[in-house]
């Protein structure tokens, strides 16, 4: 989840980056104080809500099915390589973005 957090404050800088680099470094804002305390607000509760939600697993069932844990004793979830995949998905979303924006309007 730490990433997905991560991952949506970097789309909104990397759309303000390129909205910057293409009006020749205005420094005006593109999206105003109450759209981002919304945007922030929703993608960061959602989360929150699908863990409140979550179920324990029993520990038969974890003994049951030891395959389901395997990649998070080893770290595989949580390391490097992840955290790098989710900043190009932000730069690669962000962009098309902007790209999109620039295309209709």
């Amino acid at each position: 989840m730490a990433q997905f957090v991560i991952h949506r404050g970097l789309i909104i800088s990397v759309i303000q980056c390129i909205f910057a680099l293409v009006f020749y470094s205005i420094a005006i804002p593109i999206y105003n104080g109450y759209l981002m305390l919304g945007y922030t607000t929703v993608y960061t509760m959602l989360p929150v809500l699908c863990l409140i939600f979550d179920e324990d697993v029993s520990l038969d069932k974890v003994k049951e099915y030891p395959q389901l844990y395997q990649s998070l004793q080893k770290g595989r979830e949580l390391n490097l390589k992840t955290f790098l995949i989710w900043v190009w998905k932000s730069i690669y979303q962000g962009a098309i973005i902007m790209l999109l924006s620039f295309w209709l309007f």
